[in-house]
């Protein structure tokens, strides 16, 4: 079977990802492409690593990164953008409320050669508000199946008709999408074992939170402070908190090595997940062996067994408690961190899931 995978990076990312290596431009767009998804940014190579290794062949594309996607147009040789076509895609890289939701008709163009070149039998799309509805339906005798995956807010009045599956890690997401008259399946999030350190490193940080401050429930932020006051809390995401605790951003590999040097790490599901465990966290701490204190949800014995694999807090007054508890009881954290990762190593990784999409995928081709 045949995947394109398409996906959308964080502008803010990509911006960094270059100034860190000036030699991109000198590569060739494989290359390139190579040494972007080697950065581990969100799911990365993650599916077509395991598609591959299940028989399939798979191609990654990042829509959104522009002067990778030029590049492999210039390599393929598409016609040059006329003066009227650049200036429209100018005025769309500099407008970050366009940018940031909706692909520039440069970017739909470029994407439509790959489609019509590669031929996917699958068009998996990680961004499926980002491409129009309209723009799907013209590409749709290019390929035998648009499948579309979401685990965020659904915006209001979007036409997703242009996909025959939506793929969900919301359960309560499947009915909704039923509710509109679409095909859609549930498939829980994974973890990567490729992101794990040949040589671990020491686990320096007590107590870490990793996450978006996006969406989240308004008392977080002073649930973490009260944290902040009673353990040696560190804090990485976006926006700035304004927590003394804060250490900035941590994208990819290098939020992968702060979770392998953190003993206990914090999760928070964002308002959007509703009763449901779900979010990239629980897999990622318990995959890189730190032990996992999150919310508790109705189906979180669906992936772990709390007080064996990982701990629940159930309010505030708890989390701290539990935090005090673990942090002076060593031999207990890293007895229940031990257990969580073996489990996620065993249950929740991308070769796993990808089975599992697979066996969902054929039901619809």
């Amino acid at each position: 079977m045949k995947f394109l995978i398409a996906d959308h990076y964080y502008s803010k990312f990509l911006s960094q990802f270059v100034t860190r290596h000036p030699e991109l431009s000198s590569l060739s767009y494989e290359k390139h492409l190579r040494q972007l998804l080697n950065e581990q940014f969100g799911t990365a190579d993650f599916y077509s690593h395991a598609l591959r290794a299940l028989g399939h062949e798979v191609d990654d594309v990042i829509v959104n990164y522009d002067s990778l996607q030029e590049k492999w147009a210039k390599e393929n040789k598409l016609r040059n953008q006329t003066i009227l076509e650049r200036f429209i895609n100018l005025v769309w890289q500099n407008c970050p409320y366009l940018s940031s939701r909706k692909a520039s008709p440069c970017q739909l163009a470029i994407l439509s050669s790959q489609i019509q070149d590669f031929r996917p039998d699958v068009l998996y799309i990680q961004i499926p508000t980002y491409l129009p509805t309209s723009y799907l339906h013209e590409i749709k005798k290019y390929t035998k199946l648009i499948v579309g995956q979401i685990a965020s807010p659904l915006p209001p009045f979007h036409n997703f008709s242009g996909f025959d599956l939506m793929i969900t890690s919301l359960p309560h997401f499947v009915d909704k999408f039923n509710q509109m008259g679409l095909k859609a399946e549930y498939l829980p999030l994974c973890f990567d074992p490729r992101v794990l350190s040949n040589n671990p490193p020491k686990r320096i940080y007590p107590i870490t939170f990793v996450g978006s401050f996006f969406y989240m429930h308004s008392n977080w932020l002073s649930t973490l402070s009260k944290v902040a006051q009673v353990a040696k809390l560190k804090i990485w995401g976006s926006p700035d908190p304004k927590l003394s605790a804060y250490q900035g951003e941590a994208w990819g590999s290098d939020m992968y090595s702060i979770l392998q040097k953190s003993q206990i790490t914090l999760n928070r599901h964002s308002v959007v997940a509703g009763e449901f465990a779900n979010n990239m966290r629980l897999f990622e701490a318990t995959g890189c062996g730190a032990m996992l204190l999150t919310d508790h949800k109705s189906n979180l014995s669906d992936f772990f067994v709390d007080g064996k694999e990982i701990v629940s807090y159930s309010s505030e007054t708890d989390l701290v408690k539990k935090i005090k508890y673990y942090l002076a009881h060593p031999a207990k954290r890293n007895i229940i961190a031990r257990a969580g990762q073996v489990r996620t190593l065993k249950d929740h990784t991308y070769q796993v899931r990808m089975k599992q999409l697979i066996n969902i995928i054929e039901r619809y081709l």
